[in-house]
């Protein structure tokens, strides 16, 4: 019988992918990959290979307390940073139609109430949420307004990697904190094989859901996880994580750690390509309050740089229409760390990647010289 090592090995050459969910061993393979035999060797050894991806990710990289859903029906809670009370109860106080939209056994109103509601919302401080992922309603109206911002990135990066030596013949890639899917459904269209991961079970229904058809084919898989620490006994030639995802991390520790999960999935010659707002970045765009009204959805954003815990908190709160024609309220809250670019550098190469240097979304293969003095950077780092 093969050593653990190598019956995995000899899966992994097969196309096929292990992760833990908890106490419980999940897999991805391509269709009539595993014959009979191989389906009961794997019900024979599930507890040898839980114990060994379970060794493998506590001697890699300290266990790290998994980000907690915060419920929307819930009150977030107050900013210790700001100490600037802030609540729904300042939504016109007594009234009749705070009455309605603060009716927690619904939590919706009718649209002919909501502008009046609305008038006397006040605008919400920083929430103290270091530890959030996007809840059924937040994560719903991301998959309706972020596609662009995706799609933007999704087809500079598919640019660069195909003009790689890598890229010529892996079609891999690995999509971390991938949202609802809709970078990873671009690649899919391509051709590429992607596998995502995301803490937020919602945003999982939605990548799943967008990418179904390849899904069923396993040329997608969306796995929920920790982005600080994960495994997968897989390697990929190109991982990418866009939309400041890694600025979310809580720590410097905590991005150490994310990098090195990553670097343990990648193929030789292959690339991790991130974005990361920056100090000033935050400084100069995350000082104000915007209104977002469209059909079916309305949201009051404010971001607030904090200069005593070097943080960018912008808080959301809004309401989305149903299918029932009534408005459910939404509230979310991104926390953005901010992390000193030349360090971050400094950090990829002590990871183990050859190359790393910041760039430009439109140029990703001319280096910056001084990433601090942009307002965001992308990471192009080469194993």
């Amino acid at each position: 019988m093969k050593t653990i090592e190598e019956f995995l090995s000899y899966l992994s050459s097969l196309d096929v992918k292990f992760w833990v969910d908890g106490d419980r061993l999940r897999y991805n393979a391509p269709k009539e990959t595993l014959t009979s035999a191989l389906r009961a060797e794997l019900a024979e050894r599930k507890a040898e290979i839980l114990t060994f991806l379970n060794k493998a990710n506590l001697t890699s990289r300290p266990t790290l307390e998994s980000t907690r859903l915060v419920p929307q029906d819930k009150d977030l809670p107050l900013s210790l940073v700001q100490n600037r009370p802030w609540s729904l109860d300042q939504l016109e106080g007594e009234s009749a139609t705070y009455k309605e939209l603060n009716d927690k056994s619904t939590n919706k109103v009718r649209r002919k109430n909501l502008s009046v509601t609305l008038q006397g919302f006040s605008t919400p401080t920083i929430l103290d949420a270091e530890k959030q992922s996007y809840g059924p309603l937040m994560s719903r109206v991301y998959n309706q307004k972020s596609i662009n911002i995706a799609l933007y990135a999704a087809h500079l990066v598919e640019a660069f990697y195909k003009a790689t030596l890598i890229g010529q013949h892996n079609k891999s890639v690995f999509d971390l904190c991938c949202g609802t899917g809709q970078l990873a459904l671009h690649f899919l269209k391509q051709g590429y094989r992607v596998t995502g991961l995301d803490l937020s079970r919602d945003m999982l229904h939605y990548a799943e859901e967008n990418c179904h058809d390849y899904v069923n084919t396993s040329q997608a898989c969306f796995i929920h996880g920790n982005a600080t620490n994960f495994i997968l006994y897989d390697q990929f030639g190109l991982v990418v994580s866009t939309y400041d995802a890694l600025n979310h991390l809580e720590s410097f520790d905590a991005l150490q750690s994310c990098l090195a999960s990553v670097f343990r999935i990648m193929a030789n010659g292959g690339y991790f390509i991130f974005d990361m707002n920056t100090r000033l970045g935050l400084q100069n765009n995350w000082n104000d309050a915007t209104v977002q009204e469209e059909e079916g959805i309305f949201a009051l954003t404010q971001a607030t740089y904090d200069s005593q815990s070097d943080r960018g908190y912008c808080s959301t709160i809004g309401f989305i229409r149903n299918e029932e024609g009534l408005y459910e309220r939404f509230c979310h809250v991104n926390i953005n760390t901010v992390f000193d670019m030349v360090a971050v550098q400094k950090a990829l190469l002590a990871a183990g990647w050859s190359e790393a240097y910041c760039a430009h979304w439109k140029d990703l293969r001319t280096p910056i010289n001084n990433p601090e003095e942009e307002q965001r950077v992308v990471f192009v780092a080469r194993r």
